[in-house]
């Protein structure tokens, strides 16, 4: 099975598509520079890296008393 690439910017679809949200919520958290983004024209791209480090900050772990 050959190694799949993984693109180092995303697009808001694939953002949406990822987290679960929708387009708005995905916008806000750009906005409050929860991503780390770039705009070519109209287009935006996610850094994925910074997705991920997203991911990382905003974990639900769930305490020991459950």
């Amino acid at each position: 099975m050959p190694n799949e690439v993984v693109p180092e910017w995303m697009s808001i679809n694939d953002l949406m598509t990822l987290t679960g949200l929708g387009r708005t919520k995905c916008y806000e958290l750009l906005a409050a520079g929860e991503f780390e983004a770039i705009r070519a024209g109209r287009a935006v791209r996610i850094s994925r890296v910074s997705y991920e480090a997203w991911t990382r900050r905003n974990l639900y772990l769930e305490g020991p008393n459950g």
